[in-house]
C-alpha cells in the first residue's frame, strides 16, 4: 500500500504545477482511479474525480465514472443531472435512448415516480423516426 499512496503524493505534486486544463483533469481522474481502487479512501477519490469533471467537464469517460460512483452510493438525482450532461454531449441516437431508458428505470424503480418515468419515456418515443 505504501506505494500507491507515494504515487498519490507524486500526483499531487504534478498537479500542483500542471497548467494544462486536460492533463491536469487526467491526472485528477489516475488520482481518483488510485484512490477508490488501490486505497479504497472513497471520498477522496470522489473528490478526485470532481476535480477532473471540473477541468474537463466535456469529458464523457469522467462523466461515466461519476454516473458509476453515483450508481454505487445511490444518489439518485446525480445519477439522473450526470446522464442528463451525458445526453448533452453524445449525439449518437442509439446511445441516447439507452440513457433514457435507464434514466426511465430509475425513476420508475428507485425513485418511484411513475409520471417522471413516463417523460423519460415519452422522450424516447420522440426520439424515434417515424
Amino acid at each position: 500500500m505504501g506505494n500507491w499512496n507515494l504515487t498519490v503524493q507524486i500526483l499531487d505534486s504534478e498537479i500542483e504545477v500542471c497548467r494544462n486544463p486536460v492533463q491536469k483533469a487526467h491526472l485528477f481522474h489516475v488520482r481518483g482511479l488510485i484512490l477508490e481502487e488501490k486505497l479504497g479512501r472513497m471520498e477522496e477519490a470522489r473528490a478526485s474525480y470532481d476535480a477532473a469533471l471540473a477541468e474537463d467537464p466535456n469529458n464523457v469517460e469522467f462523466l461515466r465514472q461519476q454516473e458509476r460512483l453515483a450508481i454505487s452510493s445511490a444518489e439518485w438525482d446525480k445519477v439522473l443531472s450526470v446522464r442528463a450532461r451525458m445526453m448533452e454531449l453524445l449525439p449518437d441516437t442509439k446511445v441516447q435512448v439507452q440513457i433514457l431508458l435507464a434514466s426511465a428505470h430509475l425513476m420508475e424503480y428507485q425513485l418511484k415516480d411513475k409520471k417522471g418515468s413516463e417523460a423519460y419515456y415519452q422522450k424516447v418515443l420522440e426520439s424515434q423516426p417515424e
